[in-house]
């Protein structure tokens, strides 16, 4: 069924039941072909907006769910590890847009049970060289943050391999230096820094006379 206005073709349902906007052939996106596809040449045309008018703090939602059930409506508990959702993005490649540039993964982080669905989301890059995403850090049901960790112990992990660097602070603007600071209580109690102009409690900086990195405590090596 084909829908136009002023003898522009706007809609196609086609013999499938995918409901395509802007251009009436179905096109693979990372080997999916969507039941509804907006396809456009600019901005406008190939965008998708909800908004939401009302007096209070809400907004619309995009609602992605699984079950394990076959059927459509029905409700079979998901599994430890189950995707409940995904948004990718792919680029063509000059031939398809098979290839995926990154995504986001909403999964099963644990076993659920009625009203208990503990989950953790997986943030994914495609290297340079490659077509498909890998695993760079995600957030667990319990808030702990992993990067380059799949089980990250803490509300901070981050693993890399042999050589590399960790964590890195940078700040290019003359006359500040960089620092690492950890608060207690709103008080600075510890800091690296990349001078030896600021004082603080306990900190591990340059001694500018040796060039060495020595503690200091308010100031004194």
């Amino acid at each position: 069924i084909r829908f136009d206005t002023g003898g522009t073709e706007r809609m196609v349902l086609d013999s499938s039941g995918r409901l395509l906007i802007g251009y009436g052939t179905s096109t693979h996106v990372r080997a999916v072909e969507g039941a509804i596809q907006v396809q456009g040449t600019n901005l406008d045309t190939s965008s998708i907006n909800a908004v939401r008018y009302s007096a209070d703090a809400y907004a619309p939602i995009l609602s992605l769910g699984k079950s394990r059930n076959a059927s459509a409506g029905g409700q079979t508990i998901v599994q430890d590890g189950d995707a409940c959702g995904t948004i990718a993005f792919a680029g063509s490649d000059g031939t398809d847009l098979e290839n995926r540039v990154a995504q986001i993964v909403g999964q099963v982080d644990g076993t659920p049970g009625s009203n208990d669905m503990p989950g953790r989301l997986i943030f994914e890059t495609t290297a340079d060289g490659a077509g498909a995403s890998t695993e760079r850090m995600r957030i667990d049901s319990s808030g702990n943050v992993g990067i380059g960790s799949t089980s990250p112990s803490d509300e901070l992990h981050v693993k890399g391999g042999a050589g590399s660097a960790f964590i890195r602070v940078d700040n290019s603007a003359d006359g500040h230096d960089t620092g690492f600071n950890i608060y207690q209580n709103g008080s600075r109690k510890w800091e690296i820094h990349s001078d030896d102009s600021n004082t603080d409690a306990l900190e591990l900086r340059p001694d500018g006379a040796s060039g060495k990195f020595l503690f200091a405590q308010n100031g004194n090596f």
